[in-house]
């Protein structure tokens, strides 16, 4: 993922709420959780940062949205794209129904539609590919190596 694409999307941004989203049991499905959790060890929390484990139900997390009202939400989850496992992109809005996401209680496309109406901030949508869904597997290396990718350049973006 470029670093400018990434910067460009967080441009401007005061407050930055990180959901990784997935399944922990399913192999790939875990990116979005992985990124989550070692950006937390790396970054930490701040007054202009929060980083949550949002799992299965991001949905859940809406009291933490309003709580720390957020400019710019960040969502990083598994998604079914049709590329090379490891690859990542930014998925628009009108693309989330398109592509395959780690399975939620509510939909993503449903969920960012709430989020950008109901708390005026920016989401960005960054899709990972998966190599494996299966359950009781692990990450696969190319997510692994993926997830490492992410969070250094979103360090990059930050510390700019």
């Amino acid at each position: 993922m470029a670093y400018t694409l990434l910067k460009g999307k967080l441009k401007g941004f005061s407050r930055l709420l990180i959901l990784g989203v997935g399944n922990h049991l399913k192999g790939d499905d875990a990116a979005g959780i992985e990124f989550a959790r070692q950006l937390k060890r790396q970054v930490g929390f701040s007054s202009k940062i929060n980083i949550i484990e949002a799992g299965l139900a991001p949905e859940n997390f809406t009291w933490v949205i309003r709580k720390f009202h957020p400019s710019h939400i960040l969502i990083v989850d598994a998604a079914q794209m049709g590329m090379p496992p490891g690859s990542m992109r930014i998925v628009e809005k009108g693309e989330i129904a398109g592509f395959s996401f780690s399975t939620h209680n509510l939909s993503l496309s449903l969920l960012v539609s709430y989020i950008k109406k109901e708390f005026d901030s920016e989401v960005v949508m960054v899709g990972i590919e998966p190599s494996n869904l299966e359950f009781g597997e692990t990450i696969s290396k190319p997510v692994v190596d993926a997830v490492e990718r992410l969070i250094g350049t979103l360090r990059q973006v930050l510390s700019k």
